[in-house]
């Protein structure tokens, strides 16, 4: 687990670089993008949690 910190640090840091690098007349359009970024992520996750619950329906099935 602390290896996985590590390296989200690591990417946190590169983030806020490129961030402090934007100029500020762009950093709303900044956040639009993170946010839809993480949007997409999120219901990615759901769907991919969603088709594991729901299976082929074909595992225990009677034949």
């Amino acid at each position: 687990m602390e290896v996985i910190m590590k390296t989200r640090t690591e990417y946190e840091k590169m983030i806020i670089k490129e961030v402090r690098e934007m100029p500020g007349e762009v950093l709303p359009q900044v956040v639009k993008i993170i946010h839809s970024l993480k949007e997409g992520v999120l219901s990615a996750k759901v769907r991919h949690k969603k088709r594991e619950a729901k299976g082929s329906g074909l595992c225990g099935r009677d034949n």
